[in-house]
């Protein structure tokens, strides 16, 4: 019974990382279910949107203080 239940495992997994569409092209940037369970798992996806976050914050600030200094005159 494990036998079938580690060979069914391991065939899904085989089947997720290594079958895709045919009209998916090398050119695309699509990450695989694999890729994107271990960067959950590692936390790069975390740190990818609070690196995204801060930069959009800093953009965010550089644009009020510019408006800023066009109403004050400076």
């Amino acid at each position: 019974m494990r036998a079938i239940i580690v060979t069914t495992l391991i065939m899904g997994l085989s089947f997720l990382i290594g079958c895709k569409p045919t009209s998916q092209s090398k050119s695309e940037n699509k990450k695989s279910t694999l890729n994107t369970f271990i960067e959950g798992a590692t936390g790069k996806t975390a740190v990818d949107a609070g690196k995204r976050a801060e930069e959009k914050l800093l953009r965010v600030s550089e644009q009020r203080n510019n408006d800023l200094n066009e109403v004050l005159g400076e």
